[in-house]
């Protein structure tokens, strides 16, 4: 019976299929951020009359002070309709 060449075969074949899946997350979650980010570049050119690089700049600045990922500061544009002005408490769970 030959088993030893086939294991390590098998092995990297199902690690390169976990690091494809891990990537394919990555890019699906960073499409999201980027659709979220749009979106919110988008309200606050509608609500405050500026151009795309303005509202940009905008959550751009509101991420760094607040401490914030962009992703989120975006998130929280889109639902509440404008910038967030202070830090979101963490919950301690």
């Amino acid at each position: 019976m030959r088993s030893g060449p086939c294991w390590p075969r098998t092995r990297a074949i199902a690690l390169s299929a976990v690091r494809d899946h891990e990537r394919a997350k990555q890019l699906e979650d960073a499409l999201q951020a980027n659709r979220q980010i749009g979106m919110a570049i988008g309200v606050l050119m509608g609500r405050g009359g500026m151009t795309q690089d303005e509202a940009f700049a905008l959550l751009r600045r509101a991420s760094q002070h607040l401490h914030r990922k962009l992703r989120e500061v975006a998130a929280e544009v889109v639902d509440t309709g404008q910038l967030p002005d202070r830090p979101q408490r963490r919950r301690r769970d």
